[in-house]
């Protein structure tokens, strides 16, 4: 899992190891700007089946000048899953975030339904409540938070949070592929 970089001195302020009272409602307030997703676009490759795990890197990036709350989601979520899905990025900071394509059989349906599709994953952000002096240091108090702190602000201030997308290609099958399983399972060699 990858901390958070910060190129500004007031990241220090952020952590601390407080409680979370589950009595504080606390609302996010609407950035200015939309976090920088570097790549936009991970490509995976489907020429085995997806019989193994893959690995991508993606970096967001903190444009405004007060730190952000980050949320992760998207609707294929046995396809792929993120190491952070809720996270605090400081003034002008990054974290990357790794996406991991699972083993096709952990899929819940045919890998052949998303091979050759594009699945998107949202980006959202908040910008930290006025009220909200100290953040978590650990991921669970920060997931934890960051459910609550999206859920009441939905609810209580919809339209105020900020997002971006980017995308996984998941490219087709190849047709022989089924070949290549029975080949190295049963020993055969082509000439």
């Amino acid at each position: 899992m990858a901390a958070p970089s910060s190129d500004s001195s007031s990241a220090g302020s952020l952590s601390s190891n407080t409680a979370i009272d589950p009595k504080d409602t606390y609302v996010g307030r609407a950035p200015e700007n939309e976090l920088k997703v570097t790549p936009r676009w991970l490509v995976y490759d489907g020429s085995d089946g997806y019989r193994r795990p893959q690995l991508n890197t993606v970096k967001l990036t903190n444009l405004d000048k007060e730190p952000v709350y980050f949320r992760l989601r998207g609707r294929d979520r046995a396809v792929m899953l993120c190491s952070i899905a809720y996270g605090v990025i400081p003034a002008n900071g990054s974290v990357d975030i790794t996406v991991i394509v699972p083993p096709a059989d952990q899929w819940h349906r045919d890998p052949n339904d998303f091979a050759g599709r594009r699945i998107r994953i949202v980006a959202e952000n908040l910008l930290l409540p006025l009220s909200m002096k100290d953040i978590p240091e650990s991921q669970t108090r920060i997931n934890t938070l960051g459910r609550k702190l999206f859920h009441t602000t939905a609810t209580q201030a919809p339209l105020t949070r900020v997002y971006t997308k980017f995308n996984l290609l998941l490219p087709k099958i190849p047709e022989d592929w089924a070949m290549i399983e029975v080949n190295s399972a049963g020993g055969n060699k082509s000439s």
